[in-house]
C-alpha cells in the first residue's frame, strides 16, 4: 500500500472522492472475485489500483500527466 501524498489527502478528505469505492462496488455486482488483468486508465496516484490490487492477478497503472506520475513516484507507487 502506498503512502499517501497531500494531493490523495485532498481528493479523499476535502474533495470526499469515493469513484474508486464505488467502482469496487460496482464490479462486485457482477459476482466475479478475480481478474487475470486490470488496467487503470487515468490511474493518477493510485487510489483506484489500491482498491482492485486484491482481485487483480496483474494490475498495470497508465497515467500521461506528468503532475500525477510526479505524485505516484512521491507516494512510492513508481
Amino acid at each position: 500500500m502506498s503512502m499517501r501524498t497531500n494531493f490523495d489527502e485532498h481528493l479523499l478528505g476535502t474533495l470526499e472522492y469515493r469513484v474508486p469505492d464505488l467502482l469496487v462496488e460496482a464490479v462486485k455486482r457482477i459476482e466475479r472475485e478475480k481478474f487475470d488483468v486490470v488496467i487503470d486508465l487515468g490511474c493518477g496516484t493510485g487510489l483506484c489500483g489500491e482498491k482492485f490490487q486484491a482481485m487483480a492477478g496483474i494490475l498495470i497503472g497508465v497515467d500521461l500527466a506528468p503532475r500525477m506520475i510526479r505524485e505516484g513516484k512521491a507516494a512510492g507507487d513508481l
